[in-house]
């Protein structure tokens, strides 16, 4: 059985709630306001049978011109539209607006219904139809929609226009939507015995009895205890359904119209927007960061456009845009949004957002216009690609999926891109393959810039390098430079790539000085200080060639406090590997023998060889490990 919702919509007092009414027999007007007044003020619902063949749920909504943020609000989630004109009195002011939004929304099937027939002639009802279907003739919405006449006093063309809306519902495709689950949230109450309750359309994914949901833009937490779907319980709601869910862990004062139950951690809250927008009212203009009022699926927002082109946009003319918003708000890629004026309140416009959380990095107009453009002519895979390439530092998959259109594909895309060498992966990492010899030349003016400065380095280390050009840790920087063919690591230095290393000829002078003292003193080498305390040098000089010395391995550290120069561990080793070649044990007292030392060296050698795996401690003795 195919299932539709479908919004009212129309001018004040032209009977779309006594339409539902004679349709389904539900009065939709709940508020006992709505009842003493006689005119609707906020949403109603009404869940029906219509045929053996559709299910449908109707949201009716109020038509007066100061309530048209309600109207939006039920019109966000709707796939048909039920436009109400009263024969009597023809297109009105809220026939035209409610057009516009429809339009703007992008609801394209619907039923035109003229009601109250049974006021008017023969003649004046199909003067009034003709003016309806000349009005939508040339409109996006209701262009070739069926024009009933009925009356729901009598029930008149009540059969036929109930006919008529299977027709156009069977032909709606089915809805399919991006995966997280997402509900713009259109009325909050509680229920005595359950606690808080909050109906919508679901907009996107599913959500299933039990699951852990997120209110946003307030990041509260809730689990869902039940789930109601046309006024039936039910494991699952899916997209285009309309359905209540009982919130467990949230009160009902927590939540108001405009937030949004949605998957843990798929959107994102923020302040502003990026978006094209597009002037429908031909008589509105739109200065440059003048206030508005922007409808955001069920919220509404109070806004200012900053325009990227021009000084303002006027009636029929198209713009690319920042919103910047007075509150966070819950957006998502592509998504329509509906503009009002900030006052008087008009319907003047919409558009379609292209970014629903810019990061807010200072940009420039001109290059954040290129970007938009490019990013309304961009596929998904176009999409995640160019959000790459516009952070020359990397992006993280977890912002790079709220630039998605759909946040749970954003990491295949990535890796897919990855894996066509278009972009570098560094472990949820992505760094665009043309920002590589930028990044290498940044790291060789580094390496230049700090070997300048300590001469006896082969490179920088990598982790003071992080510390200067680095946003990310450290390990991606280490993975990145994989990446890079003119640079290398060793050990834990950035160094470049077969550079040859000449040491200026009197740092050379002194470094060859240490060193022939360690080799001179044998097994029984000196300290560094007093070896440092016959150079005439700077303290700094000195430091630098002691680092150069251990770094480059030519003095071993036994010890905090012994340095053996290379050539003599290595003699040391190749005769304790002989010396095992006919004996099982090595004491202290052979050791001290073979390399003619006291105890004072004897220890930490052999601790040293212990260390490095040539030696295994066993009591008193060494046997060969």
């Amino acid at each position: 059985m195919k299932y539709v919702v479908i919004g009212t919509a129309g001018h004040i007092d032209h009977g779309k709630t006594s339409l539902i009414k004679a349709i389904t027999g539900i009065d939709t007007d709940r508020l006992p306001e709505e009842k003493k007044r006689g005119i609707t003020i906020d949403l109603g619902f009404a869940h029906h049978q219509l045929t053996p063949r559709l299910n449908v749920s109707f949201v009716d909504v109020p038509g007066h011109e100061k309530l048209v943020k309600n109207m939006i609000a039920g019109a966000s989630g709707i796939d048909m539209v039920l436009m109400v004109v009263a024969a009597d009195e023809g297109i009105m002011p809220q026939t035209i607006e409610h057009t516009y939004i429809c339009e703007i929304l992008g609801i394209k099937h619907g039923v035109v219904a003229v009601t109250k027939k049974d006021l008017v002639d023969e003649d004046t009802l199909e003067i009034v139809k003709a003016e309806v279907k000349d009005f939508f003739k040339e409109r996006a919405t209701l262009k070739d929609a069926p024009v009933i006449s009925v009356s729901a006093k009598t029930g008149e063309g009540i059969g036929e226009l109930i006919k008529a809306i299977e027709e156009v519902a069977l032909t709606i495709p089915e809805k399919r939507g991006i995966t997280p689950f997402r509900l713009p949230i259109d009325r909050v109450f509680s229920v005595k015995g359950f606690g808080t309750v909050v109906t919508g359309t679901v907009a996107s994914g599913k959500v299933e009895t039990g699951e852990s949901v997120v209110i946003l833009p307030h990041e509260k937490r809730a689990k869902v205890r039940n789930i109601q779907v046309q006024g039936k319980d039910e494991r699952v709601s899916k997209i285009g359904e309309r359905c209540a869910l009982n919130l467990q862990g949230i009160e009902k004062e927590e939540i108001e119209r405009g937030d949004v139950v949605a998957s843990e951690g798929a959107f994102k809250p923020s302040t502003m927007i990026d978006a094209k927008i597009f002037i429908t009212d031909p008589r509105a203009v739109l200065k440059d960061l003048h206030p508005v009022r922007v409808h955001i699926a069920t919220k509404e927002a109070i806004g200012r456009v900053k325009l990227l082109e021009k000084e303002e946009v006027k009636g029929q003319e198209t713009a690319f845009c920042r919103i910047h918003f007075e509150e966070k708000i819950v957006a998502t890629n592509a998504m329509p949004i509906v503009i009002r004026s900030y006052s008087p309140v008009s319907t003047i416009g919409g558009g379609l957002v292209l970014d629903a959380c810019p990061d807010g990095r200072r940009v420039k107009r001109k290059t954040l216009l290129e970007r938009l453009k490019a990013l309304e002519k961009a596929d998904e895979t176009e999409r995640i690609e160019l959000f790459i390439k516009w952070k020359p530092e990397g992006i993280r998959l977890d912002e790079l999926k709220y630039k998605a259109i759909d946040p749970y594909k954003a990491e295949e895309i990535a890796e897919r891109l990855s894996a066509e060498g278009r972009t570098v992966n560094l472990g949820k990492l992505y760094i665009h393959r043309e920002h590589l010899n930028h990044w290498e030349t940044l790291i060789k003016e580094e390496i230049k810039s700090y070997t300048k400065e300590n001469p006896l380095r082969a490179g920088i280390p990598l982790k003071e390098l992080a510390q200067k050009i680095w946003k990310h840790d450290v390990n991606t920087l280490d993975k990145f430079i994989e990446f890079l063919p003119g640079i290398e690591k060793k050990d834990n230095f950035v160094c470049l790539k077969e550079a040859r290393r000449e040491l200026p000829p009197q740092i050379a002078n002194l470094v060859s000085q240490v060193e022939n003292r360690f080799i001179k003193s044998g097994f029984t080498p000196p300290r560094m200080e007093d070896v440092l305390k016959d150079l005439n040098v700077s303290p700094k000089i000195k430091q630098q060639i002691v680092r150069y010395l251990i770094e480059n391995r030519i003095l071993i550290r036994v010890s905090p406090d012994i340095l053996l120069h290379k050539k003599l561990a290595n003699i040391m080793v190749a005769r304790v590997k002989k010396f095992f070649e006919n004996n099982e044990e090595l004491t202290v007292p052979k050791f001290k023998d073979m390399f003619g030392i006291s105890r004072k060296y004897a220890i930490p050698y052999l601790e040293y060889l212990d260390r490095i795996g040539i030696t295994k401690r066993a009591g008193n003795v060494r046997r060969r490990r």
